[in-house]
């Protein structure tokens, strides 16, 4: 799939339900921002949302069990993007994905929380990203008992998770089709 601005495989904006993804293969996707996914922030005419000024509303994603490998974005977030939102991964590979400004995960102004993840060969940025951003304001990442191989570099606009929290560096060792030794 190839998107002209956000989420190339999977896209999320001003959702007001509360969204659960449970094993997802999500790979080989180009977009601007979020290659493989993107939560962002889209502005609501106030006419459609009962004349209220302003309106954003932030998507509440659940990810588990999940494979984003092999994505693409041209800008911020190879692999996830996210920008308005509320977001938990968990137990997820993200693998082999490239962006200028992040090739694993790029969040600016969201709570992002990750558990039980790898972030493993990610190109072009920092496996993790965190921006402030004037729209959404800053944003936050904490990642625990997680393993974060072979990026191009580790972490920008937050310290490197690695040694703390459960955090590993060590090879995932895949044999295959992302299945573990």
């Amino acid at each position: 799939n190839i998107a002209s601005d956000c989420g190339g495989g999977l896209s999320f904006d001003n959702s007001p339900l509360t969204i659960s993804l449970d094993r997802l293969t999500v790979q080989r996707n180009v977009a601007v921002d979020g290659g493989g996914l993107c939560v962002d922030m889209v502005y609501r005419d106030p006419a459609d949302v009962g004349g209220q000024e302003g309106y954003y509303q932030d998507t509440l994603l659940n990810v588990r069990a999940s494979l984003f490998a092999g994505n693409e974005a041209s800008d911020d977030g190879g692999g996830l993007y996210v920008k308005a939102g509320q977001v938990s991964l968990t137990n997820v590979v993200v693998d082999s994905n490239s962006g200028p400004s992040g090739g694993g995960l790029v969040v600016k102004g969201s709570p992002v929380t990750v558990n039980s993840a790898i972030f493993s060969s990610n190109t072009g940025g920092a496996a993790l990203v965190v921006y402030d951003d004037d729209d959404a304001g800053v944003g936050t990442l904490a990642v625990s008992y997680s393993d974060i191989w072979d990026n191009d570099s580790v972490a920008v606009g937050m310290d490197s998770p690695v040694g703390t929290g459960g955090n590993i560096a060590e090879d995932p060792d895949f044999t295959g089709v992302y299945e573990l030794a």
